[in-house]
């Protein structure tokens, strides 16, 4: 299974390889994405990210306080919801708040 990690930010992004370097020891059939390990350099990082979100229904979004208003997370978050609704799965992993309860959608 496949999963697309997203991150902004440097406290996102350690974050988010260590998600990819621990999320395989636990389920073993996991292949993590993430741009910062993925692509190669001096490759074009648009059509990089543009195929990653194409071939993945489930996506892990490193949510911080420095991140919350990024646009980056929401396009790729909403690139992932968009695919087979029924199917797909965008999960946020929150580092340094908790999420309200009655607050509006992450």
């Amino acid at each position: 299974m496949n999963v697309f990690i997203s991150w902004s930010g440097p406290r996102s992004l350690r974050i988010a390889e260590g998600l990819r370097e621990w999320l395989p020891y636990v389920l073993h059939n996991l292949d993590p994405w993430i741009s910062s390990e993925d692509i190669d350099k001096g490759a074009p990082w648009d059509a990089e990210i543009s195929a990653a979100l194409e071939n993945n229904t489930t996506g892990i979004f490193c949510l911080t306080l420095e991140n919350l208003d990024s646009r980056w997370l929401n396009f790729e978050a909403g690139a992932i919801a968009v695919k087979l609704k029924e199917q797909s799965h965008v999960c946020t992993f929150c580092m340094g708040f908790r999420r309200p309860r009655n607050s509006a959608p992450l």
